[in-house]
């Protein structure tokens, strides 16, 4: 198995979907929302030291074209959201062949009149 592989057991796939949801729609807007608050921080004193301090924290939390942590936090949105949608996609995908793959009842009459239902040796 490759590094940037896992395995799945498509039984809990729901389950995982609900996860990853989870953490894109909650976790990480929390996460964002703390990161914005640094817009508000400003360390005390008006000496080169804190005004740098102050400007440096904002740009490390909030600047978009730098690797701030709202950029990161886009990042791993998109790559949440392209994971739910191939794990979707897998489970329709599973699901569909489930579907197939099942078997309908039917009735089987033997010669001698005995009648199975879907083939479960229970004549009547």
């Amino acid at each position: 198995m490759s590094q940037d592989s896992y395995y799945v057991d498509l039984e809990s796939l729901p389950q995982v979907i609900a996860n990853l949801s989870y953490v894109q729609g909650e976790l990480l807007r929390e996460i964002r929302r703390l990161a914005e608050r640094f817009e508000l921080l400003s360390f005390r004193g008006d000496d080169m030291v804190s005004n740098n301090a102050t400007r440096e924290f904002r740009r490390l939390a909030l600047d978009p074209d730098d690797q701030s942590l709202t950029t990161a936090i886009d990042v791993l949105e998109d790559a949440i959201n392209h994971q739910v949608e191939a794990l979707s996609a897998a489970l329709r995908e599973y699901a569909s062949m489930e579907e197939t793959n099942t078997v309908p009842p039917a009735e089987f009459q033997w010669p001698n009149g005995r009648v199975d239902h879907a083939g479960d040796g229970n004549g009547r």
